[in-house]
């Protein structure tokens, strides 16, 4: 099973360190995901629930292990918890790098943000004006409080194709309510 590399925050370190305390900054680490018979000696999965990321990816418990900064795994397989993604971080344009802005309005969206006209880098990595558009709102099941009743006990596990399966709270068919589904490769 090929191991796919994601980032997680550093409780995540000293957790797999079995340090005393927990490690409460923000600074990401690298970690590679191990099949769940790996954590087998570390004891039974975490009881924290696994979720659907706004990007469609799965959050929540899994079997990882740290990868040091030359790229090395760091030792043995241990329970913790994956993160949503964060979309990765675009470099700045400077407003004067775009030429004249377009005659068009900025807006406050529903979540705060600022839709409108933008100076952003493009797809060729100059620097243009794009209109923004205020982000979709939040799918119904963000997050897994947004699921009633405990999550099922599987652990997440690595698919061929790099995604995650396992528990995952999801809409149901009416798109009104939420509920525990375990996802599969197949559907993920």
């Amino acid at each position: 099973m090929k191991n796919k590399q994601i980032y997680v925050v550093s409780a995540l370190s000293a957790l797999l360190a079995g340090a005393c305390g927990p490690d409460l900054s923000t600074e990401q680490r690298r970690v590679e995901i191990c099949d769940p018979a790996a954590c087998d000696a570390a004891g039974p999965p975490l009881g924290a629930p696994n979720y659907t990321c706004p990007d469609g990816t799965v959050a929540g418990p899994a079997c990882l292990r740290e990868i040091d900064p030359a790229g090395d795994p760091g030792g043995a397989c241990g329970w913790g918890i994956v993160d949503c993604p964060d979309g990765g971080d675009t470099p700045a344009c400077d407003p004067d790098d775009c030429g004249p802005a377009p005659g068009a309005p900025n807006w406050t969206c529903d979540d705060g943000s600022l839709a409108g006209p933008a100076c952003l880098t493009q797809a060729d990595g100059s620097c243009g004006w794009s209109i923004v558009e205020c982000p979709a709102p939040a799918p119904a099941c963000d997050g897994p409080d947004a699921c009633t009743g405990p999550a099922p006990g599987a652990p997440n596990y690595l698919c061929p194709d790099g995604t995650l399966a396992g528990p995952a709270c999801q809409a149901g068919s009416d798109g009104a309510t939420c509920g525990w589904v375990i996802v599969d490769c197949g559907d993920a």
